[in-house]
Parts: structure tokens; sequence; C-alpha cells
């Protein structure tokens, strides 16, 4: 049986692109669906597999924000094994998506709906009878709490519809142009873009926070940023732990963890992506080895560096200096 391949490990230094151009047309959708294993695909009914068509162009920041544009034909999506760490903002661009919760609410996705923030934790479903085209941000779910403030989305519904504001209009416009233009890129233009995208990402959520209103104390808000802050300041100690943080912030370690458990995310795992997020920004600096970007990132040896960032991003440090090109 052919090996699942995931394009969570596309994470190379510059765009990627995968679709099913000059693939077999008997082969074309199972071609496809072996790029998500996390999600259990099937064309939609009376749909004729021969005539299968999907693509998809992406990108990954050095802080993990992701990119990504999607076109794809009649299909059924059903979600088995998200990756609990990120949410996503979503603009569909062309088409509908049916989106149903975990307990079968349903919502429409179109491009009426504007910018949404997705979470595919509380998704059941995800149905295009007629295909659709989408844009999405991938974001690390401590990211999309940290900028708003946030502590959930509201209620059950896995899509929150955000303000249609000049920042998201500048987003809408700088997605068009990056499914356009990122592929030309080499390395550093496609990080910069994706630097750029990030702030934009960043500044909206914000906003989007300040509209809907928190719903979590002002204490609970300052001590999970200051954490957050705390460990991207300190993540080349080595000695950083999940009791560091709380000794550091003069709160208990259980009350550090139900912090970041309300949010969704595994404190420690946070640790871990700060470090190798911030490894992918050491490993530009050529003059740097392999061992000084460990040590840098917190990891005294660099044998378990290089397996954590193999396990997070798909390759070894070194295969991903050499995708700078």
């Amino acid at each position: 049986m052919e090996k699942k391949r995931n394009l969570s490990a596309q994470r190379a230094a510059r765009f990627f692109s995968v679709n099913t151009n000059g693939v077999a047309p008997d082969d074309a959708f199972e071609f496809w669906r072996s790029h998500f294993p996390e999600v259990d695909l099937a064309p939609m009914p009376l749909l004729d597999h021969s005539h299968y068509g999907a693509g998809v162009i992406g990108c990954e920041g050095d802080d993990g924000i992701g990119f990504s544009e999607t076109v794809c034909a009649p299909t059924k999506a059903r979600f088995t094994e998200v990756d609990e760490r990120d949410m996503c903002l979503a603009l569909v661009s062309g088409g509908a998506i049916e989106v149903t919760d975990r307990g079968d609410g349903r919502t429409l996705f179109s491009h009426a709906s504007g910018i949404a923030l997705f979470d595919a934790q509380r998704a059941r479903t995800a149905n295009s009878p007629a295909g659709y085209r989408a844009f999405y941000i991938s974001l690390p779910r401590a990211l999309v709490h940290r900028a708003t403030g946030l502590s959930s989305l509201r209620g059950d519904d896995p899509l929150m519809r955000l303000p249609d504001t000049p920042l998201a209009r500048m987003i809408a416009i700088d997605l068009r142009a990056m499914a356009q233009l990122g592929p030309k890129m080499d390395a550093a233009a496609s990080g910069a873009a994706m630097d750029s995208l990030g702030l934009l990402v960043r500044a909206y959520l914000a906003q989007c926070g300040e509209r809907f209103g928190v719903n979590r104390p002002m204490a609970d808000r300052s001590l999970f940023a200051a954490a957050c802050r705390f460990i991207d300041q300190h993540r080349a100690d080595t000695r950083l732990t999940v009791g560091a943080v709380a000794q550091a912030l003069h709160c208990s370690r259980a009350r550090l963890y139900r912090l970041f458990d309300r949010r969704g995310v595994a404190v420690a795992e946070y640790i871990r992506d700060v470090r190798l997020n911030g490894a992918r920004q050491l490993l530009r600096d050529l003059s740097l080895d392999i061992g000084e970007v460990a040590l840098q990132s917190g990891y005294e040896d660099p044998s378990a560096f290089t397996k954590a960032f193999r396990r997070r991003f798909g390759m070894t440090p070194r295969d991903w200096r050499s995708s700078l090109g």
C-alpha cells in the first residue's frame, strides 16, 4: 500500500505546490487523498473519479503561521486526526463548504461569509457538493488566544465569522497575491512574505478580540500572555521547563497547566514549538552549525534536536537549511 503523505510535513523554506495535474485520471483522487491522512476524504456521490481534480499551494513561516490556497472538486471530508495545536483563518473565494459540528449543526461557508476562524477540533465534516476554492492561514492555537484574549470560540460552532474591517480586506488582497506570486519567490522572499502576513494576522486578531470582548478575567489573560512571553524570551535556556515558568510567574504548576489547557494548548508542547520555530530562524544564519543551532534552541543534545525537528517538520534541520537554496 502506498505510504501516506502529509502536507503538514512539507515545511521547507519556500512555497510548495501539490496537484493532480499529470496524475492518471483513475489515480487522481487516491493521489490527493494520500496527502491528507488526518482527514477522511471521499468524492461526492455521482462524481466521475476520472475527472477529479484538486491542488494546493502553500508555505509556512518560521513562526508557525502557514498559508495555503486549495482548489478542490466536489468532496466530502470527515475530520478524524486533526492537529490539536492549530486553528486557522479561512476565506472561501469560490463555491461553498457546508461544515457540521459535533452535534450535527450545519453552517454554510461561502465567499459571502468573509473571513472566519475555524477550529477543526469542533467540526465533524466539511462537504462541498460543487467544489470550492479557499484560502487558509493555519495558526498556532496559543497565538490565537494570546492575540485575541479569547479563551475559546463561542458556543459549539467550529466557525466564528470575523469582522469585515480594512485589515480583513488587506489580508484578503495579500492572500490572493501570495497564491499568484508565492511560487515565483526564492526562500528569502518567501520568508519575508510570510513575516508580513503574520504581522497583519496578529493585528487583525487583536482587533477582533477587542470587538468581540474577551471572555476571561484580566488576571487570567495577563498571566497567559506573560507565560507565553517568558517562554519566547527564554527558549534558548536548556533549563526551561513548566516548573521554571511557573516559578518565574509566581504561580503553581497546576494553575499554569489549567491556564493552557483551557485554551486547548499543552504547555510543554508550546515550549517545544517555540524552540523549534526559533530554530528555523537560526538555520537561516549559515555561520551557525547544527550543534550551535540546537544549543541556542534549548537542546543540549544535537541528536535529540534533530529528532524533534524531524517529527515536527518532516525533515531534518540540515535538509530544511538546504531548502533555502
